[in-house]
């Protein structure tokens, strides 16, 4: 578990500066999720991910029910939690760069 914190806690901070520019329009706009190249879906959907509310949430909700986390038992629980967290992380240091950049406390 210790790698994988130490893993994704580099991953979503660099997702949380994707995530300001996606916010605040610096990426690329052309984008649709009804592309038929998968790359560009995926890209797509990535950035409408970090407009949507109770990212956290509903990324659990998505691998544990609609992906079917639940059948892998204890471990499929534990890994929907992880992924869960990973979303919040990315979320909570979105917050902080933000408020970072107000000069505002932390």
């Amino acid at each position: 578990i210790y790698e994988w914190i130490e893993k994704h806690n580099k991953y979503s901070s660099m997702e949380a500066i994707e995530g300001i520019k996606v916010i605040r329009g610096n990426t690329e706009s052309n984008l649709s999720i009804f592309d038929k190249d998968p790359s560009i879906r995926r890209m797509a959907l990535k950035q409408l991910s970090f407009k949507i509310p109770f990212r956290p949430l509903i990324k659990f909700i998505y691998m544990y029910l609609y992906k079917r986390g639940f059948l892998d038992g204890g471990a499929g629980f534990i890994y929907c939690v992880l992924q869960s967290f990973y979303e919040y992380m990315i979320v909570v240091k979105m917050k902080e760069i933000i408020r970072k950049e107000k000069g505002l406390n932390i």
